[in-house]
């Protein structure tokens, strides 16, 4: 009897296994079915091809060989649940057929690849890359684009040149990097001074609508020909004015013709600049220390130096030992420590780079990558706010990114504008604008 018992019980632990295992199998060959069944639902591109989306050996060879791996991966799930015990066979045949299978897809695929279409790619692949521009096209919203030949035959009449006078004074002649050189040898006026780039805008001048490329002059701390500490943390702490000039004017010597240039800046036009300090910018990457007992260097003027001290609020407070003990680590500096400049009334300014300091202020937005300097003109945030929510703010400078003036001197905001509303929603009609984040 307890041989019976035994025998039994080996063969119920037989069956049990025998059953794992065929669900096992079932289980597997049942997940190679739904990846390969997903396989044909979303294709990976061809590691070597030129676009997004299915290639020549995609689907000359690579879906093939996806549609047998269904195939098999489905015949040996099914037969994985109908086999008995001990009849494994049909099950190791199909895990033979899926593994030959998927090899064999994989390397014919590299051959044709290499050997088909690699001698012959233009040909191979033009109809799939025209696929992936009309899906392109479909994606952005211009795939009803309706095309026009324009022959240039069509006459020019006064009446044309009147109504588009404002775009036809307005054609640039300038190009950005011979500009740019240009500028470097004509305003900035000391090796300190650089120009980082040159950017377009518009303004109203003298009563004219105008494109003008303008630069900030911003300075260039590593140029100095003395840099001590004191230098580039203390006097040296900030660049000075900018220069803007009309796209599409020379001088009668060939240079460009300027609208504000000099230190301190001088304007030909009816563009003030009233607030001509640069705390931040595009080389503007180390922290100095504002307000402090040092006087800042605004320009030089014959063998004098004019200074100034820092009256705005922006940066961190360094009022206590503590904080100037922390600094002095976050540094590693300890003149931090130790000078007798900083006092009580100090603050420092770093993350002054723009690029960096928006990083930090909202690190999950996505930044074009050319910021670039605006003359403001309003004295007052009501005066601004109002500008935010004109038409003109809407259909022309929604990427400006434009402070008021008072900007310089206040804590940072990242202003956010919503220029798109829901018309379905009236309740949005009473919520706010725009918010900001703060960072020192």
């Amino acid at each position: 009897m307890e041989r019976l018992t035994a025998a039994l019980e080996a063969s119920r632990s037989s069956n049990f296994n025998d059953r794992n295992n065929n669900r096992f199998s079932y289980r597997n060959l049942n997940s190679f079915f739904f990846n390969y069944w997903f396989f044909h639902q979303v294709v990976k591109p061809f590691d070597a091809a030129r676009s997004a989306g299915a290639s020549y050996a995609d689907v000359a060879i690579r879906i093939p060989a996806a549609r047998v791996l269904f195939v098999v991966a489905l015949a040996g799930a099914v037969l994985s649940l109908l086999s008995s015990r001990g009849k494994l066979r049909p099950v190791l045949i199909a895990i033979g057929l899926y593994v030959a299978t998927s090899i064999g897809g994989e390397v014919v695929g590299s051959v044709v690849q290499r050997f088909v279409v690699l001698p012959n790619e233009q040909a191979r692949e033009t109809p799939y890359m025209a696929n992936n521009i009309a899906a392109t096209l479909k994606a952005f919203g211009l795939d009803n684009v309706t095309e026009r030949e324009l022959t240039g035959d069509a006459t020019l009449s006064a009446a044309d040149i009147a109504a588009n006078a404002a775009t036809l004074t307005n054609v640039r002649l300038w190009d950005h990097q011979p500009l740019l050189d240009t500028f470097a040898q004509l305003q900035e006026i000391r090796p300190y001074y650089d120009f980082a780039s040159v950017d377009n805008d518009r303004y109203t001048i003298n009563g004219e609508y105008r494109q003008v490329m303008l630069s900030a002059r911003e300075l260039n701390s590593q140029a100095l020909s003395n840099r001590t500490w004191i230098n580039e943390h203390l006097t040296f702490t900030h660049g000075y004015g900018l220069t803007l000039g009309p796209v599409n004017q020379v001088t009668n010597e060939g240079l460009p013709m300027l609208f504000v240039k000099d230190l301190p800046p001088v304007s030909t036009a009816d563009l003030v600049v009233t607030e001509p300090r640069l705390y931040f910018g595009e080389l503007s990457n180390d922290y100095v220390f504002v307000g402090t007992q040092a006087p800042e260097f605004d320009y030089p003027r014959g063998d004098d130096n004019v200074t100034s001290h820092y009256a705005g609020s922006g940066g961190v407070p360094v009022n206590s030992i503590w904080r100037k003990l922390l600094f002095a680590l976050r540094f590693r500096s300890q003149q931090v420590l130790f000078s007798n400049d900083i006092v009580d009334t100090s603050r420092v300014l770093f993350h002054r780079r723009i690029d960096e300091r928006l990083q930090q202020i909202a690190p999950f937005l996505r930044y074009e990558g050319d910021p670039y300097i605006v003359l403001t003109l309003w004295q007052s945030r009501k005066d601004f706010e109002a500008w935010i929510r004109s038409d003109a703010f809407v259909h022309g400078h929604a990427k400006s990114g434009t402070l008021p003036k008072e900007a310089y001197s206040g804590p940072n905001k990242l202003e956010i504008h919503e220029v798109i509303q829901d018309s379905s929603r009236p309740d949005l009609e009473q919520e706010p604008r725009g918010g900001a984040f703060k960072i020192h």
